[in-house]
């Protein structure tokens, strides 16, 4: 078989970008940086000095009948002023702010790590698949001689110039490249699936397999 008709062409650039771009577990890693900022917030907005100053102003009336209440009214004016101050927590807060701290960084190196791995491993896939072509183009040409050797021996076979026992280990030699041609050809589809689970991009049809929700 052709070579090119076996094999696609992969651009490592673009295939970073589309695992970078799709795996869940970047996603996941930044929904954590964020609940860790989020935790950060809270933790500081604990024990804090916090005031509130209320002010109201009107009219207010007193009388025995209902209709003159408002005959002589007095003027009402009411200031309140609530402070919350908060109590001495040993250091507490300074603590617990520390570990907030602590847990965004956490997170920011897990989402680095992460990052580096799908890099790294859609790298390995590619030089894997790389290799791979090579092999397939070396297997085929291998078949190609195996089976040229065949049909020469065939012939002497033919003219009786060869026995059938001899012919068999010509013919043998031949199911063996063809086998292997057919493993490696197995061998580089399976490492193809592999980059398409890595970047959830079909590089056969050049279209993404990422999942989409259907919005109704």
């Amino acid at each position: 078989p052709n070579i090119a008709v076996d094999t696609v062409q992969v651009d490592i650039a673009f295939a970073t970008s589309q695992g970078l771009d799709n795996r869940m577990e970047l996603r996941q890693r930044e929904i954590n940086i964020e609940t860790a900022q989020f935790d950060m917030i809270q933790t500081k907005a604990l024990n804090e000095f916090r005031g509130s100053l209320g002010l109201s102003i009107g009219l207010f009336g007193d009388n025995d009948k209902f209709g003159s209440v408002y005959d002589k009214p007095v003027d009402n004016e009411d200031v309140s002023v609530s402070l919350s101050i908060p109590l001495w927590d040993w250091g507490e807060r300074r603590s617990r702010i520390k570990a907030a701290q602590a847990s965004i960084e956490s997170e920011n190196i897990s989402f680095e790590e992460e990052r580096n791995n799908i890099i790294l491993s859609i790298r390995k896939v590619y030089r894997n698949l790389l290799n791979l072509r090579n092999q397939i183009e070396i297997a085929r040409q291998n078949v190609t001689n195996a089976q040229l050797t065949y049909e020469l021996n065939l012939e002497k076979y033919k003219n009786g110039d060869l026995t059938g026992m001899d012919l068999n280990i010509y013919q043998n030699q031949l199911s063996e490249k063809q086998l292997s041609y057919t493993n490696s050809l197995i061998s580089y589809k399976l490492e193809l699936l592999n980059l398409k689970i890595q970047t959830l991009y079909d590089f056969e049809n050049n279209i993404s397999v990422t999942p989409v929700r259907e919005i109704r």
